[in-house]
């Protein structure tokens, strides 16, 4: 696999897990939440990210969240579903539990708190691979994760078979682009920012969008994009700069449209 196997690009969100009062897994808000978010023009979904607390989902829970997800979406735009985990063994559970429920395919960050040298974390990578054939987003998450993997590493995740993505948080913009450089042509970059510069990184044809916790902004971070791949840079720059100039009353208030809707 490469790049070229999937067609994921655009802004693809975190989506928020719901539950309800007692605790439990809330299928239907969810449903209602995935709708939404596709009305919104979104180009893909990402459940079980940070921003869905993967961390406070029982591994049950978890492929239910895929499931009914994956049954929501009804593959009108790309789902992928976060499996991270702190042992190899469970994620490729969680990855062949993504692959049950029909899932587009899998994003996966190195265990967090562990503090793994790069020789584990290729060892990590290669197991979940070998355990799964899911289309695989390495995730870098160095906040949560502590280590920050260079491109040097990215280029060996990359060479693994089922490796198409990289999602590239990382706080040092130089080695974002050294790797955006580097590694565009084998698989999908992500981690451009909603900016004048992420339009003329992507107008040049460097990267491939965004994957981020900004959905509840509704169509902002989608329209954008899709004003860049249509090489209207009027509209984008319009967008950026009413998108830069939302405020958290804002961003509060489309939640509470959203929470009003799903209720």
């Amino acid at each position: 696999m490469d790049r070229h196997d999937v067609s994921w690009s655009g802004y693809i969100p975190a989506v928020t897990t719901p539950f309800d009062r007692e605790g439990t897994l809330d299928v239907d808000a969810l449903a209602a939440q995935l709708d939404w978010l596709v009305e919104q023009g979104m180009d893909g979904v990402a459940l079980a990210g940070t921003t869905g607390e993967w961390f406070s989902l029982t591994a049950q829970e978890r492929a239910t969240l895929f499931r009914e997800g994956a049954r929501a979406v009804d593959g009108r735009i790309p789902v992928l579903g976060g499996v991270n985990s702190y042992t190899p063994a469970e994620s490729i559970q969680h990855a062949r539990a993504a692959e049950a429920a029909g899932l587009d395919g899998i994003l996966l960050t190195p265990p967090p708190y562990v503090v793994p040298t790069e020789r584990e974390i290729l060892t990590f990578y290669r197991t979940v691979a070998a355990g799964s054939g899911m289309p695989l987003c390495i995730y870098n998450w160095p906040r949560g994760c502590i280590v920050d993997m260079g491109t040097e590493l990215l280029g060996e995740l990359a060479q693994i078979d089922t490796v198409v993505a990289i999602k590239n948080s990382t706080g040092d913009f130089r080695a974002f682009l050294d790797g955006l450089y580097a590694l565009q042509d084998q698989v999908r970059y992500f981690g451009l920012p909603t900016s004048a510069l992420g339009a003329d990184l992507a107008a040049l044809g460097h990267g491939d969008g965004l994957m981020g916790a900004g959905g509840v902004l509704g169509a902002a971070h989608p329209d954008f994009w899709k004003a860049v791949a249509a090489g209207d840079r009027d509209r984008a720059a319009e967008i950026v700069s009413e998108f830069m100039a939302a405020t958290v009353e804002d961003a509060l208030k489309r939640a509470e449209a959203l929470r009003a809707r799903i209720a």
